[in-house]
């Protein structure tokens, strides 16, 4: 979309949503836009905005003198926002928004995988370590029981 057309559909929009909602001709809109900007769409012009724009932001029927109405949609966004201008803006920043969000999502989840990295490291040293202090205690336990056949065995005292 041309800057160009999209200043005559900010023109355009609002007169077939407030004054015209029945239908009006583009040729007698385009006439109006000139007297106040100064700004001419020749017939071939018009036609082209036509073929761009037709049942997207207006109907167009070529049986009742190029008249155009504008779509139910679309009547209720310039009823909402003004102008086409201010919707179309409000979406970018809809966007933007989105983005940031997606972009936050995207920050959160690499955390958490770090997160859940970290946490599953601490997890696999506590297995290990528990495992260590259960041989440990283990063998503390035997030598502890059995403490006067190791020392007899090892030849460092007489059996009783």
């Amino acid at each position: 979309m041309t800057e160009k057309h999209l200043r005559l559909l900010d023109f355009v929009l609002p007169k077939l949503s407030e004054i015209y909602p029945n239908s009006t001709g583009l040729s007698s809109l385009t006439h109006e836009y000139k007297k106040q900007t100064n700004i001419k769409f020749d017939y071939k012009e018009e036609k082209h905005i036509i073929e761009l724009y037709d049942y997207l932001y207006f109907e167009y029927d070529s049986n009742t003198n190029d008249f155009i109405k504008i779509t139910p949609e679309y009547k209720e966004i310039i009823d909402s926002y003004g102008s086409l201008t201010n919707y179309l803006t409000e979406q970018v920043n809809i966007e933007k928004e989105n983005q940031k969000y997606d972009d936050d999502l995207k920050k959160l989840q690499i955390e958490n995988a770090r997160l859940q990295n970290e946490n599953l490291k601490l997890q696999n040293r506590h297995l290990k370590r528990y495992i260590v202090y259960a041989i440990i205690g283990f063998i503390v336990g035997v030598i502890a029981t059995n403490w006067k056949e190791i020392l007899y065995l090892l030849n460092l005292t007489a059996p009783e």
